[in-house]
């Protein structure tokens, strides 16, 4: 398993805790944090106190996280030394149903049918579990089969084949895929006992045709404690609405603090369990990098800056962090952060003439400023997934408040903690004048395209009924264009 890698950025995106991967002999679903190694140096904490403070205010809104609790971000487990054996990510086998690859065709009326045997995890030979053996001795090696079921709130489950076929007749007989086409056609392909009872998986995307979920989270390796009950779909678990992950992504914004506030702030994610001045030299003793960094400072200075970030932080929280960012590009400063290499944020707001010829003959006036950015620190954190369908955000990229509580899944059971990375970067930043864009709206044309989308999002909102995100009414006057490494 060792040899089966992926990259920091997609274990918090694409393939986060919940999602299935293929893997050369099997597919695998990627476990919760608690099964993440994350002993000794594979731990590193990543300091962005706004979007700790609002993550964790919105977990445990939601009871997912423990009111006592402090969160914290980290980066997923890497290896320090490659010599060593490799930090990593448990992944259980999913799912336990596999299809032959050793291909039988038949007659069936008019018809060749093709046909592989449908087999359990269990059944396979047990050295190395790649192979299954039948009984006249022949040997075929085995795949994944494509399909599962789920529920809307993200619950996941191996489809029990038997009892969709059978129903509450035992049978024991060998099962098979069957496949009349060489299309996708569901109404082509079939579930078929020896006995001679079949399901065609078009059948199969009928509402309860595949019974009700039980809760199952195998990336948590347990059930929902809150059960469920809701019909399962079916699922094809290499298309793309078998995950989508819910990630948060904020700007770090300059402080306009002096320098030991600066360095609390840096390491506010190794602070995280620092609750008094007594806790600050418990931390300096045992944490030698707190110890290298504010050994010089009293213990009752440093508590009183970490108590001034933790309580802008919280106050932020209650504001979107879109906004604040927005703030701070557009706040026409000539030089916004600080320029130095270890600075989080550096920004210049050109002067008009340096980028606004007249002579060029383009109208320009709909553009108040233009922000050069030269360094920029991105971190963006995962916090649960949805199944099915994308939870809708709000007009402003805002998380999904509503929809999170409802349908989103989580990605541990109690861990208080949630996997981040971060990002450096720098683009340019466009601030369009307001009234402009306010004449724009008052336009008949647009009016009338905002009425055809008005309708469009009456007809989508139907479907989440009426707790959809509500209807952009506002706009941000600005483009932002950032490159990321």
């Amino acid at each position: 398993m060792t040899k089966n890698a992926q990259r920091l950025s997609q274990l918090i995106s694409t393939f986060g805790p919940g999602a299935m991967i293929d893997l050369p002999t099997r597919s695998v679903v990627v476990g919760g944090l608690e099964q993440w190694d994350m002993k000794g140096d594979a731990i590193t904490t990543i300091p962005e106190p706004r979007l700790t403070a609002r993550l964790e205010q919105l977990l445990k809104d939601q009871g997912r996280l423990d009111q006592a609790a402090r969160l914290s971000l980290r980066t997923p487990p890497v290896s320090a030394d490659r010599n060593s054996v490799p930090r990593g990510v448990a992944a259980p086998v999913f799912p336990t149903w596999f299809v032959c690859e050793q291909v039988e065709t038949i007659t069936s009326g008019a018809r060749n049918v093709r046909r592989r045997r449908l087999v359990r995890w269990q059944d396979l030979d047990t050295k190395g579990r790649r192979r299954y053996n039948f009984d006249d001795g022949r040997k075929s090696d085995v795949t994944p089969i494509r399909f599962v079921c789920a529920c809307e709130k993200g619950h996941l489950q191996d489809i029990e084949w038997r009892w969709v076929v059978h129903g509450a007749v035992p049978c024991q007989e060998p099962m098979w895929v069957e496949e009349k086409g060489t299309s996708a056609d569901p109404a082509d392909t079939s579930i078929v006992c020896n006995c001679g009872r079949s399901l065609s998986l078009q059948d199969a995307f009928q509402p309860g045709r595949l019974g009700k979920c039980r809760g199952e989270r195998p990336w948590l390796l347990d059930r929902d404690p809150n059960g469920c009950g809701d019909n399962l779909k079916l699922l094809t678990r290499t298309a793309t609405n078998t995950y989508f992950p819910q990630v948060y992504t904020v700007i770090s914004l300059p402080s306009e603090e002096d320098e030991l506030t600066q360095l609390v702030h840096d390491l506010s994610g190794d602070l995280g369990m620092v609750q008094s001045v007594a806790d600050v030299a418990i931390a300096k003793r045992f944490n030698p990098k707190i110890s290298a960094t504010l050994g010089s400072y009293a213990d009752e200075d440093i508590f009183d800056r970490l108590q001034r970030i933790r309580d802008g932080a919280r106050a932020d929280g209650n504001r979107s962090p879109k906004l604040s960012e927005f703030d701070a590009f557009a706040c026409g400063r000539p030089e916004i952060g600080q320029n130095h290499p270890a600075a989080k944020l550096y920004a210049q707001t050109l002067p008009r003439d340096a980028w606004a010829d007249p002579e060029a003959g383009l109208d320009l006036s709909v553009i108040r400023n233009l922000v050069a950015v030269h360094r920029l620190r991105e971190v963006s954190c995962l916090y649960g997934f949805t199944r099915f369908e994308a939870a809708p955000t709000g007009a402003d990229g805002e998380i999904e408040d509503i929809q999170l509580a409802v349908r989103g899944a989580p990605i541990s059971r109690d861990a208080d903690w949630l996997p981040a990375i971060e990002q450096f970067g720098e683009g340019i930043f466009i601030h369009f004048d307001e009234e402009a864009i306010s004449r724009r709206l008052q336009k008949e044309s647009t009016q009338r395209r905002n009425e055809k989308l008005l309708a469009g999002y009456g007809h989508w909102q139907k479907r989440f009924g009426g707790k959809a995100p509500q209807y952009p009414e506002r706009h941000m006057s600005c483009c932002t264009v950032f490159r990321m490494h």
